[in-house]
């Protein structure tokens, strides 16, 4: 028949009919065209360059002066709190200081009974106590009626006092610990007379320069005052030290002992230059 399509050409266009729509096309790509920074004279890079080195020198000063301003209490104070409790295990153990823990122990326990005394309940104030690490040092005496311990770290101050009470608890039928109560405190800027049992043993406000009475010789105080490996912290200020030496010689009583021991900073000078 005439306008008749052959029969294979109807075929083709049934199939191209019967196939899915295409997908559309994606749109135009767009012309990429150059940056700002790369339409920047050099001169101006520079300036850019410059201005970045002088907002990174501003950010380092006002870290500095932050750092400057909160003082070795502060950074003392956070890195004691972020040492984590592993266990006397860890320490003896896996420690990479276990050496210098072991002497440092081994000083502290020589001192304390060499220096002790004879004198039964004895009234003990520890200061920067830590994590109460020398608890066992002090009842293994067997000489102790009362242990107050303080230090500015309060995660320290709260471990101290969880060991404290795991002492209490291992303690067998018969045995007996002395009483101790452990207190969040700066002992270098703070006065520790604001605390109410060290005020009812007996601490001196009066002592220091200018002051040739004391108000305490007549009773009270401390038998022993001690600082094991931290009273070099005082030294960060005057003002430190002398409240330190303030809370040390107003806790202490009349013929009582300051036990202590810091490193020595001439031998750690020569092993370093």
């Amino acid at each position: 028949m005439a306008g008749t399509a052959p029969p294979e050409q109807r075929k083709k266009r049934a199939r191209s009919q019967s196939r899915s729509p295409s997908r559309s096309r994606s749109p135009p790509r767009q012309r990429k065209r150059p940056g700002a920074a790369s339409r920047l004279t050099a001169a101006e890079r520079e300036a850019a360059r410059q201005r970045q080195i002088q907002r990174q020198k501003e950010e380092e000063e006002q870290t500095r002066k932050e750092a400057a301003s909160r003082g070795v209490h502060d950074v003392v104070k956070q890195h004691y709190n972020l040492v984590p409790q592993r266990g006397r295990e860890w320490r003896a153990t896996d420690s990479k200081i276990k050496g210098l823990r072991s002497f440092n122990n081994w000083v502290k326990s020589s001192t304390i009974q060499k220096f002790i005394g004879d004198e039964r309940n004895l009234k003990v104030l520890d200061m920067g106590c830590g994590k109460g690490g020398d608890l066992g040092k002090w009842q293994a005496s067997r000489k102790l009626e009362l242990y107050i311990g303080a230090d500015p770290a309060d995660v320290s101050i709260s471990q101290a006092r969880e060991r404290y009470e795991q002492m209490r608890r291992q303690m067998r039928r018969g045995q007996r610990i002395f009483h101790a109560e452990f207190y969040t405190k700066d002992c270098f800027g703070e006065w520790l007379g604001e605390i109410p049992i060290i005020k009812d043993v007996g601490i001196d406000p009066g002592v220091g320069p200018g002051n040739a009475i004391s108000q305490r010789w007549g009773g009270g105080g401390f038998d022993i005052v001690t600082m094991m490996f931290c009273m070099h912290y005082a030294f960060e200020s005057e003002d430190k030290a002398r409240g330190m030496l303030r809370n040390v010689a107003g806790a202490l009583k009349k013929g009582g002992r300051f036990i202590g021991c810091i490193p020595n900073s001439d031998v750690l000078s020569a092993k370093v230059i």
